[in-house]
């Protein structure tokens, strides 16, 4: 495998933590994903949320699982150059609402992490 071949898998690894963590309602199942100074941003049934790594871990911990509503993660690596990466992740059937997010990546001592994610749902 060549070494962007190797990236694209890692990030899509990384990613796929992500959408397991909400299909489980297990934020455990993300550690690692996102940088600790990450900056998240979006907008949620009209309302703007605005959090941190932290603050998502809580989201996703005090929601169902999203499996029980067949939930589906869909991830595309945009592009990679050197040690930056921006990914589009699509979420369905999250108990009735789709989201599509946006992964700021950034790989920083051999380790990638989500630096920033901005999102939108309906």
């Amino acid at each position: 495998m060549s070494d962007s071949n190797q990236e694209e898998a890692t990030i899509v690894q990384l990613c796929q933590k992500y959408v397991d963590a909400f299909s489980e309602a297990n934020s455990q199942l993300m550690a690692g994903v996102f940088h600790e100074t990450a900056a998240i941003h979006g907008h949620v049934q009209g309302e703007v949320w605005i959090g941190d790594a932290v603050a998502l871990a809580a989201f996703c911990d005090s929601n169902p699982p999203g499996r029980e509503t067949n939930m589906t993660g869909d991830i595309e690596v945009l592009d990679i150059f050197d040690n930056s990466a921006a990914v589009k992740v699509a979420i369905n059937s999250y108990h009735g609402l789709a989201f599509t997010d946006y992964f700021v990546l950034q790989k920083t001592d051999g380790t990638w992490s989500v630096v920033g994610k901005s999102f939108s749902g309906p």
